[in-house]
């Protein structure tokens, strides 16, 4: 049992047998044969970044939560990856009970993450997205198993369409004045993140040729 899932789902008065249930479903979903990026320890990479930002944070109990569900499904043959997360994270939240003023919050959190825009009144969403992307100023052995994991999800793309859709990825990355939105996590990442995503386009060029 996870114990940051644990202590999330007390926090809503859940039963024990239904924590470990939902638990069990959510590594089923985070295991799924098709995931090589988008799987638990990305979820537990999040979280663990987070935690460096929660004195930031104005609803810690909803940020975890959208953290748990923002990639619960995932398909990379769709687009609304993102907006069928919010479903499944309501489903569970209505089965706890959780208010539909508490929902809402949640699900707008986990939305924000697929065009990656901060509304303006969801200032958590920066320290989400930041976690998120906490991946691409991480160190180049870790981002190059990083971007061979996302290549592994999108292996049913022919290589060179694959590589002219991640240029384009990674380039509106690099176009962005700031790629990560606080302070603490732009201090640290951001340089490293242009660097790592500078390397990878060459790659993807340099194969091209």
């Amino acid at each position: 049992m996870n114990i940051r899932w644990y202590t999330l789902l007390k926090s809503w008065a859940v039963n024990e047998n239904e924590i470990e249930n939902t638990y069990r479903e959510i590594v089923k979903a985070y295991s799924e044969n098709h995931r090589h990026y988008h799987t638990l320890p990305h979820i537990t990479h999040v979280l663990e970044i987070l935690e460096t930002l929660r004195p930031q944070a104005q609803d810690w109990i909803a940020l975890q939560c959208a953290a748990w569900f923002h990639d619960i499904v995932y398909d990379p043959t769709q687009h609304n990856n993102e907006a069928q997360s919010a479903t499944v994270a309501q489903r569970y939240l209505e089965a706890w009970h959780v208010d539909r003023d508490r929902i809402h919050p949640i699900q707008r959190l986990i939305l924000a993450t697929q065009d990656h825009r901060i509304p303006d009144d969801l200032p958590d969403a920066a320290l989400l997205l930041d976690a998120d992307l906490a991946i691409l100023g991480s160190a180049p052995q870790d981002y190059d198993r990083y971007a061979a994991a996302i290549r592994q999800e999108y292996h049913w793309v022919p290589l060179a369409e694959y590589q002219q859709g991640r240029i384009a990825v990674l380039q509106s990355f690099l176009q962005r004045d700031r790629i990560y939105h606080t302070d603490r996590l732009f201090a640290q990442l951001e340089q490293p993140a242009r660097r790592n995503l500078q390397t990878e386009i060459q790659h993807h060029q340099r194969a091209t040729q």
